[in-house]
């Protein structure tokens, strides 16, 4: 099975709305045995909440499990919800991914600091409704305990780093039939599998931003992509080339299909 294809997606997607059930099952047991009568409101309702968003966002991945602004859209409110309850490692990690779900839209192309800050203004309110409830000694020790968890982690990710082959200078090849594409498809194709922003590549080639992602949404659908993040889960570090010779024969070879017909 190939590391983020769709079919892993599918089994994230089952994996998510089992996990929501049993979450939610157990949130709402815990409401009725130990929240009914409990008199801060935000915290009161919040669990049923997320998990009833966290249910429904997992059903509608079922049936389209590559939308990442949904993953985005579940795990913001997942990480809100978390830091009104209290669960602040929980919160913080959900409020990453979800940031990275919406990266890798495209959603941070254009106002990005605008748009963070936006973001971040919910969790700064989630936060102090937090620090007004629990007071504010035991909150900064939460918060400690975020700071600790992130250290841990960025010191993790360096350890293991070296054994994930992240920095090889390996590019494998996808052979195109120059008869179909253009050198500036297999340009453009080349350049946002290196993680290009339309943005960029249109303010080179001296076009409008809107003709280069209209073009590439043509380009995914003829490579069998659904769109930019499909893409890149399939093509990422990609370089495109034309086939030339006998490689003509077949649409898309592989390099070890080009080596073969040689």
């Amino acid at each position: 099975m190939k590391l983020n294809g769709i079919k892993t997606w599918k089994i994230i997607a089952k994996v998510g709305l089992a996990i929501s059930i049993i979450s939610l099952t157990i949130s709402s047991l815990q409401y009725f045995q130990f929240r009914i009568n409990e008199p801060f409101v935000p915290s009161k309702y919040v669990p049923v909440f997320i998990n009833t968003v966290l249910f429904i966002g997992f059903i509608y991945l079922n049936f389209n499990p590559m939308n990442f602004r949904i993953y985005a859209g579940i795990f913001y409110i997942y990480g809100l919800g978390n830091l009104v309850d209290h669960g602040n490692v929980l919160a913080v990690t959900c409020l990453f991914v979800s940031a990275l779900c919406l990266y890798f839209t495209g959603f941070f192309d254009e106002k990005k600091i605008l748009k963070a800050v936006l973001l971040l203004i919910p969790a700064i309110i989630c936060f102090a409704l937090q620090v007004w409830e629990v007071k504010f000694i035991y909150s900064m020790i939460s918060l400690m305990h975020i700071v600790g968890y992130i250290l841990l982690m960025e010191i993790a990710y360096i350890l293991i780093r070296p054994y994930l082959n992240l920095d090889s200078d390996e590019q494998k090849i996808k052979y195109l039939n120059s008869k179909t594409y253009t050198a500036q498809d297999m340009d453009w194709l080349t350049k946002v599998a290196a993680g290009y922003k339309y943005i960029e590549i249109a303010k080179e080639a001296n076009v409008s931003e809107s003709k280069v992602k209209a073009k590439m949404l043509e380009l995914y659908t003829r490579l069998g992509a659904i769109d930019r993040v499909d893409f890149l889960s399939k093509y990422r570090n990609y370089r495109f080339e034309k086939m030339t010779s006998s490689l003509e024969l077949e649409e898309n070879p592989t390099s070890e299909e080009k080596q073969s017909l040689l």
